[in-house]
């Protein structure tokens, strides 16, 4: 009750009695007792596709048709194609190693915010497709770019794509994680795949996943791996 939106996008804890609930239509505030909307002009009806807090405490918002949204009581800020971003359909959100933002895009590959103004990635830099759906940076510092044409590798200025041709059930990806051994799983519509030293291991329904379309991955503080469909 109370609440907008019918389908879950993102969920993430702002503080320690607030977690803020991403729908197709805003933000839910739940506090321990109540769900409410979250009251902002630029969200209001908006789809959310992804939420992360970052180590200052803001929040961001990546929304499918309205930009990014970087979230605090005192400066609030609204990015869109009109102030720097490529596209106002984001699908992915991360914060590196150094504090810097990257966006993954619905059109426009990856921004990267450094705090006053974004710089950007495409395929003519080296990325498999400019549509991103999920970002990851691995304990070497490499970043992981899942995107509807492939799996693409940042290490430095050097870019390394990985497709079906090296294994992937699917070129269509949808999710990317890096566990603590630096492993690298992958979400595809047609299976989950692990990407160890270069090396591709794919996984469906042969291999137990009855659905085999996972929408995100866990590793517990045991070391157990989770995927969740």
């Amino acid at each position: 009750d109370g609440m907008v939106g019918n389908y879950v996008t993102s969920i993430i804890e702002v503080a320690t009695d607030e977690v803020w609930i991403g729908t197709e239509a805003g933000i839910n505030v739940y506090d321990g007792n109540t769900v409410r909307p979250l009251d902002n002009k630029w969200l209001e009806g908006k789809p959310v596709e992804d939420m992360m807090k970052d180590k200052a405490g803001n929040v961001w918002i990546g929304t499918y048709d309205n930009g990014l949204l970087k979230w605090n009581e005192h400066d609030p800020r609204h990015f869109t194609k009109e102030n720097g971003l490529p596209t106002n359909y984001m699908y992915s959100l991360l914060q590196d190693n150094v504090g810097n933002i990257w966006i993954g895009t619905n059109g426009g590959g990856v921004s990267k915010f450094e705090g006053e103004m974004f710089t950007h990635m495409t395929m003519a830099d080296g990325l498999t497709s400019n549509v991103v759906m999920s970002i990851v940076q691995d304990k070497r510092g490499n970043f992981w770019f899942a995107t509807e044409e492939g799996l693409t590798r940042k290490s430095g200025d050097e870019y390394t794509h990985y497709t079906e041709e090296d294994g992937l059930p699917s070129n269509d990806l949808y999710y990317v994680y890096a566990d603590r051994h630096n492993t690298i799983w992958v979400s595809t519509f047609t299976g989950v795949a692990r990407i160890v030293d270069g090396q591709v291991f794919a996984y469906g329904e042969a291999e137990g996943f009855t659905n085999i379309t996972a929408t995100t991955f866990f590793e517990d503080k045991f070391g157990q791996f989770w995927a969740g469909s």
